[in-house]
């Protein structure tokens, strides 16, 4: 059910408020998801990712560090299938990017294991996407704490990031960057999204600037689908709540307002994340085994499908093509490539497939109602070949009559 369709269903109360505001934070989160398979390790009850300039504005102090590993301290609670364990996690500070020195940092933290696991896997509980071990490097930002002089961390989810190599490198000159930018104060927007693009020319930072770029825009989008809603409901004479007026419903999670910088991206900027795209894809970049590399890679096709190009058209068919990518990554790039063109055909069988790419490919095919594209395929399986095929088929015709047309 797409969200006017809720809107309307759930009209002004309280119900509505509690649903919209969860969708609105929820938009933010699900483009991660949707474009990168290593996101569903986060449960979707869970706040949308913290990026790069998001964690450093947060933090008194960022890190490079060694992890040492854990320390029972003892048991908090026990039943009859599962304890509760406290364990104490220490860090060795290598070296120091922003604010005090410091030699280490130590946190308590709660683990729970479950009866009939003969070795406990050491999960990094503060961050899901990833498990700690001892001797890995990572980076670690943190806050004051509560008491004079404490710190601890400043996310519960993003404030430890794994490091490695080139990674690391790339990260220091990015973190050293927004020290020059922040020495003065609050630097101007123009600035900071100049900074956000360099992050994105990197692979190793692709995802930083990528996603703080993409939640700008859906939250941009959201809230002028909600604005178009309010208008169209005050047209039908109804009644609108306060609550609905003052955007309060926006504001779930404590979050800096990055939505300027996908408003003042301008043509020239656009044009040159597209390339980037482009020749990260000649190059290689987005094959890369570090998952959030490839992760970046995604993120940034669907921040540049809202202005991409037939280039971009003729790149993504080849991606929608290839056996390896994700079902609902494949989906989100078939929509991209239909918009891109235009056209109606295309767009029938991308609404075909985001209805049975989830399906089991065993399962054999139920009659769903009338549809507009006719299939053959008595499995799921089979279907979804057969609209991928359906849908790269006409896309390339679509491209090559458009090539075929003398420009005027």
């Amino acid at each position: 059910m797409r969200g006017t369709d809720l809107m309307l269903k759930f009209g002004d109360n309280t119900m509505f408020k509690s649903i919209y505001s969860m969708m609105v934070v929820g938009a933010i989160f699900l483009s991660q998801l949707a474009f990168a398979p290593i996101a569903e390790a986060r449960r979707c009850d869970e706040k949308p990712p913290e990026t790069l300039l998001s964690l450093y504005r947060k933090s008194s102090e960022i890190h490079v560090a060694r992890y040492e590993g854990a320390l029972e301290v003892g048991i908090l609670e026990s039943g009859e299938d599962f304890t509760v364990t406290e364990i104490k996690k220490r860090y060795t500070i290598t070296s120091s990017l922003k604010g005090s020195t410091r030699a280490v940092f130590e946190m308590n933290d709660n683990e729970y294991r479950y009866t009939g696991q003969e070795e406990q896997p050491e999960y990094d509980d503060i961050h899901p996407m990833f498990k700690l071990s001892p001797g890995d490097t990572v980076l670690l930002f943190l806050k004051r704490g509560e008491t004079p002089g404490s710190v601890e961390l400043a996310d519960y989810a993003d404030a430890v990031k794994p490091m490695s190599g080139k990674k690391l490198d790339s990260y220091e000159k990015s973190i050293g960057e927004l020290n020059s930018l922040f020495a003065s104060g609050e630097p101007s927007e123009a600035r900071l999204i100049e900074w956000i693009i360099r992050t994105i020319e990197n692979p190793h930072t692709r995802w930083e600037g990528a996603f703080e770029l993409l939640s700008g825009f859906e939250t941009l989008e959201w809230k002028e689908e909600w604005a178009r809603n309010i208008r169209e409901r005050q047209e039908r004479g109804e009644t609108i709540e306060e609550w609905e007026l003052d955007g309060s419903h926006f504001e779930e999670y404590e979050r800096f307002d990055n939505t300027p910088y996908a408003r003042l991206l301008d043509d020239k900027q656009k044009q040159r994340l597209l390339e980037i795209v482009l020749s990260s894809v000649r190059s290689g970049d987005n094959n890369e085994e570090d998952a959030s590399m490839v992760e970046g890679g995604r993120v940034l096709i669907d921040l540049v499908g809202r202005w991409g190009d037939d280039r971009l058209a003729e790149m993504l068919i080849e991606k929608i093509a290839a056996e390896s990518e994700h079902g609902w990554t494949r989906a989100k790039y078939m929509d991209r490539v239909a918009k891109i063109l235009a056209d109606e055909e295309a767009r029938a069988i991308v609404s075909r497939y985001e209805v049975v790419y989830y399906m089991d490919d065993e399962d054999e095919v139920e009659n769903e109602g009338p549809v507009t594209v006719v299939t053959r395929s008595d499995t799921y399986g089979k279907l979804k070949t057969e609209l991928v095929e359906k849908f790269t088929d006409r896309c390339r015709n679509v491209l090559a009559t458009k090539n075929a047309e003398p420009s005027s």
